[in-house]
């Protein structure tokens, strides 16, 4: 079996996540991030893409801890605008900081593994999860579920 193609995501040093081959609308380098009064700090920026406002929602941050004291930094070099279809049928965008370029990669239903297991927050937002060739628990990201109802728009 061929498998599928799917993006990998470096959010961070050690973490990275995958989305499908056409999850990825755009990567946008050197944007403008709005801040958001009262969001929390893992959703508090918004950019400007293509004429529409779309929140940022920094995974690394997020998944770091219960309670974040450290705020996010108010520039990333690298964001990854996601698409995704809400119930109604819309087409709508979320962004993701990244720490370098994504890179497409073929899985298969044999690298399936068991999301990682050093946080629950991962049950909330993934569909599911492979091991990469360098054996790393890779989290498939359920796009929908990462920016709908979750973010002070």
């Amino acid at each position: 079996m061929k498998g599928a193609s799917a993006w990998v995501l470096s959010i961070n040093e050690v973490i990275n996540v995958a989305v499908g081959q056409f999850e990825i609308a755009h990567i946008v380098d050197q944007t403008n991030l709005t801040p958001i009064a009262q969001a929390p700090e893992h959703c508090r920026f918004v950019t400007v893409w293509n004429n529409k406002i779309v929140p940022i929602f920094n995974i690394a941050h997020w998944i770091s801890t219960d309670k974040p004291v450290e705020k996010q930094p108010a520039h990333f070099n690298i964001i990854a605008i996601l698409i995704y279809k809400l119930e109604n049928g819309n087409l709508a965008y979320g962004g993701i900081p990244l720490n370098r370029p994504p890179t497409l990669t073929q899985i298969s239903n044999n690298q399936q593994c068991g999301l990682p297991a050093y946080t629950d927050k991962w049950k909330s937002i993934a569909i599911s999860c492979f091991r990469s060739t360098s054996d790393q628990a890779i989290p498939i990201l359920n796009t929908q579920a990462l920016f709908q109802n979750r973010l002070p728009l």
